[in-house]
């Protein structure tokens, strides 16, 4: 009997945040720019702001994962408006995403500022060559982690896993997004 689809693969989920976060931030630099423009008509700066509001809308729409599935043919990132087919023969490696926090300093027990930090526990990233597809912006759960190396190397064992194993507890990526029923 052949395994189900969903059952052979792995989901994992980007954030609620950044998710929420790709919407509204074209959102608000549409209705600013749409607004500079009503009220003082064609200026630079108000037509800038609503450039840049078409363009990060376009980007979110088109390019900004919801999730990301680790099918046997490869990875599909699903977007908001479009679906996108990784295969595995394209894809050299899996990796984290460079997350650093702007502003964000490691502290001693003395509460004194020492360099900035860089999370080693950002998303998953496909690198394809040169370029790299972002597939989620979290980290998955540990057990998310130990299956999606099981599912590699059975898969795709010539695709190296340079992502770091989660180092804590993490909850799994689709905690709130479990389907009643």
């Amino acid at each position: 009997m052949p395994v189900p689809r969903a059952a052979a693969g792995l989901t994992v989920y980007s954030s609620l945040r950044g998710l929420a976060a790709s919407v509204v931030s074209p959102a608000v630099l549409l209705v600013l720019g749409g607004y500079g423009l009503a009220e003082g008509g064609l200026r630079p700066v108000p037509a800038v702001v609503f450039a840049s509001g078409l363009v990060l809308a376009g980007v979110a729409l088109l390019d900004y994962p919801r999730h990301a599935r680790f099918l046997p043919e490869g990875v599909e990132r699903v977007c908001l408006m479009r679906r996108q087919l990784l295969p595995w023969t394209r894809i050299d490696a899996l990796e984290r995403a460079s997350r650093s926090r702007i502003g964000s300093r490691r502290r001693d027990s003395h509460g004194a500022d020492h360099a900035p930090v860089r999370a080693r526990s950002g998303g998953l990233v496909a690198r394809c060559g040169a370029r790299r597809y972002l597939l989620v912006d979290q980290r998955e759960s540990r057990a998310e982690f130990q299956r999606l190396r099981a599912l590699l190397a059975a898969w795709a064992p010539d695709t190296l896993l340079r992502a770091s194993e989660p180092v804590d507890d993490a909850p799994p990526s689709d905690l709130y997004r479990r389907r009643r029923g």
